[in-house]
Order: C-alpha cells, then sequence, then structure tokens
C-alpha cells in the first residue's frame, strides 16, 4: 500500500484495522493461568477473567485459562488471554460511537502501579465497574 493512501477499510470504519503490535521483542508470552496482583483487591475470577476491585473503576486481566461448557479445562493456551482483550478492544473501540462501553483504557500507562507484573501484557483492561445486566448465550 502507498504511503498516505487510506485503506478501503479505515473509510468504511473510520479506525485503522491493521492488527495490534503485540509484544514484537518476545512474540510468546509467559502461560497465565491465573494472576496474583498482591496489592489490589481480588473480587472475582470468571472462567477466563480476573477482576480487580478499584473501587469505581475494574481492572479486567484476561488469563490464558479455556472454558468450554461452563467447564475450565486443566491447560490453557498461551497467549489467549492476549488475543481476547485484543478482540475486545477492537469491538469495543468500533462501537463506542453507536453505544457506550465499559472500558477506559487499555493502555498500560492508564493502569495502577499495582498492576506493574501484567502491564505490558496486552491482556488488561481499565474499566469502569457497573452494575451487569445477566444474559447468557451460546454460539454454535
Amino acid at each position: 500500500m502507498e504511503v498516505g493512501v487510506k485503506s478501503k477499510e479505515k473509510r468504511e470504519f473510520g479506525i485503522d484495522l491493521k492488527p495490534p503490535t503485540v509484544l514484537e521483542d518476545n512474540p510468546m508470552t509467559p502461560v497465565i493461568a491465573q494472576t496474583e496482583l498482591k496489592t489490589l483487591t481480588l473480587k472475582g475470577r470468571g472462567k477466563v477473567r480476573d477482576i480487580y476491585d478499584l473501587g469505581d473503576r475494574l481492572l479486567i486481566v484476561a488469563t490464558d485459562r479455556i472454558s468450554a461448557f461452563d467447564v475450565v479445562m486443566p491447560d490453557p493456551i498461551p497467549d489467549k488471554g492476549i488475543v481476547l482483550t485484543q478482540l475486545s478492544k477492537f469491538w469495543f473501540e468500533l462501537t463506542k460511537d453507536l453505544i457506550q462501553n465499559h472500558v477506559i483504557s487499555t493502555r498500560v500507562e492508564d493502569f495502577p502501579q499495582g498492576s506493574k507484573p501484567y502491564r505490558r501484557c496486552c491482556r488488561t483492561a481499565l474499566c469502569s465497574s457497573l452494575k451487569p445486566i445477566p444474559s447468557r448465550s451460546n454460539v454454535w
């Protein structure tokens, strides 16, 4: 593609759709099956995400755990949490002008100091603490 020429995707969606750069100096990060941020308050562990309470905000860390049919499998998948967070980031960014969402930032510079062990892993989001709307869906 020529320099200065906007891609078709950028014209259609208004954002650059190139894939994110993830840890170029270390493409395979250590597998993270569970997080331990001792200086932060653990609010809960979901099937794949660990959630830390920051008062009016949450720090959500996507681990490499995998689940199927409500069962967490014993062997995590390397970098799954990174892929999950980057996909979520893409869609929340793409739809933010259509509907508000809970994501404040995925920029590590905006995270609290206590999250330092997971700041470079591209798997963490700083979010508003909101009341969830209970729902469930299965995709086949």
